[in-house]
């Protein structure tokens, strides 16, 4: 995601579990929202010295230093900022009665926060943080486009990646078809932000963004992936409210990117081509070797709940892989986008079964994370 472009919010997970601390950084990922991590109170007090964080999450009666310790210091070091602090409990019951007596608490939230609760935080406390990035955007656009469009090869969709600037020329059909097609989506979804149709075209934009969102799949780019599939979320639950101040934000990412592709259409010298010849013949389709690591890889992410390697490798077996296990496999990465990784997990064994794999992992290194 582009950095330039996420949710100003800084975030602190102060939290023993690190199961717990795993699967929060990866729900406020979904929001465009990343957080710094510590396993311990007291280094929570020292890294809140060295910067200031929007939202903490503690957990509660953390082993070295509980929140009644921990919560007092906080406020000392910010003083009148309005820094947001949330404790993490397994029972939400009686606890913010007790804590409002005693300490400043902003609220209380359960350890299996979902959507819905991370929706409601961000509303009830940081609705002009949303404001001020929408307004600084709109700042910049005015002042006119650039000619020359700079991007961290790093963000580069996966599957761009494993073209490496080139494209065969079978392939360019098909690139072209999914290209143009993702632009007209791209227009669609803006000009219904900008006619301030969302409220009373819900399912249309909701279609929109689901052919989008197919796109992203296609090509790999994960951020967005997970940012549209939120964005549906939402509108499948009616929150429309938080959908039209939210969805401005992810307005700002679609547009980034259509700038992505237009540049890539370049790159790859290809033009704007009907879909008619659009085709699954691509040059370069995973090996039955490299098929059956890519399911075991995402085997094992699923096991240590490595949400964006799980991702990555389902996009790159829903595109590269055996076509005939492709409806299968988008179904398991709908479950891992709700978080549903049991469900994934026996989808990805089923698919394992038919595809006659019975061999062990070779276990890719778990990624290094600093807590």
């Amino acid at each position: 995601m582009d950095k330039r472009k996420s949710i100003p919010i800084r975030v602190l997970i102060v939290d023993s579990r690190e199961e717990y601390i795993i699967t929060l950084t990866n729900r406020l990922r979904t929001f465009g929202i990343a957080a710094d991590r510590t396993n311990s109170g007291r280094q929570a007090v020292r890294m809140a010295r060295k910067l200031y964080y929007d939202l903490i999450f503690l957990e509660q009666g953390m082993p070295d230093s509980n929140e009644y310790k921990v919560i007092p210091l906080l406020r000392s070091i910010y003083k009148k900022k309005d820094t947001v602090i949330y404790i993490v409990t397994s029972d939400t019951a009686e606890e913010k009665i007790d804590y409002d007596k005693e300490i400043k608490v902003d609220g209380v939230c359960n350890t299996n926060l979902g959507v819905n609760e991370i929706t409601h935080i961000l509303e009830e406390h940081f609705q002009h943080k949303f404001r001020g990035l929408l307004m600084e955007d709109g700042e910049k656009e005015n002042v006119g486009k650039r000619e020359n469009f700079e991007f961290d090869l790093e963000e580069l969709p996966c599957m761009i990646k494993e073209l490496g600037g080139k494209l065969a020329g079978k392939d360019k059909p098909k690139y072209s078809a999914l290209f143009k097609n993702a632009l007209k989506d791209i227009d669609r979804i803006l000009s219904l932000i900008q006619k301030n149709d969302v409220r009373a075209k819900p399912s249309r934009l909701h279609k929109e963004i689901n052919n989008l969102r197919s796109f992203f799949i296609d090509i790999g780019e994960l951020d967005l992936l997970k940012q549209s599939y939120l964005m549906e979320t939402l509108l499948k639950q009616g929150d429309i409210s938080f959908v039209e101040w939210y969805l401005p934000v992810y307005a700002n990412h679609i547009k980034s990117f259509k700038r992505k592709l237009e540049y890539f259409m370049r790159i790859f010298e290809i033009e704007e081509q009907n879909a008619e010849n659009l085709g699954s013949n691509c040059s370069n389709f995973l090996s039955e070797k490299e098929y059956e690591q890519c399911l075991l890889n995402t085997i094992y992410y699923i096991k240590i709940s490595d949400y964006d390697s799980i991702i990555e490798e389902l996009v790159k077996l829903i595109h590269l892989g055996n076509q005939g296990l492709k409806e299968e496999l988008k179904k398991a990465l709908e479950d891992v986008l709700e978080f549903e990784y049991e469900k994934a997990l026996e989808r990805i064994i089923n698919v394992k079964s038919i595809a006659h794999i019975n061999t062990e992992a070779t276990m890719p290194k778990k990624p290094d994370e600093t807590i």
